[in-house]
């Protein structure tokens, strides 16, 4: 859970449960492609082109895969 933690800083109270999920999940994704971008080995790769680190989202109900940018 001291991963996720980052992602709630800053949400809005006011706005409902499912609208708070939907931003944390987001904010989540963001900060794991980030932390994914300065692994040494991760990096390397990047820079050559044979590897590219993309986020996404999966919605279970839905099916739905939402890339994050």
């Amino acid at each position: 859970l001291y991963r996720i933690e980052p992602a709630l800083v800053g949400l809005s109270d006011s706005a409902d449960r499912e609208t708070r999920v939907s931003e944390a999940v987001r904010r989540n994704v963001e900060l794991a492609v980030r932390r994914l971008s300065r692994v040494p080995d991760l990096m390397r790769n990047v820079k050559r082109g044979s590897v590219q680190i993309v986020g996404a989202v999966y919605d279970m109900h839905s099916g739905k895969v939402s890339f994050v940018k």
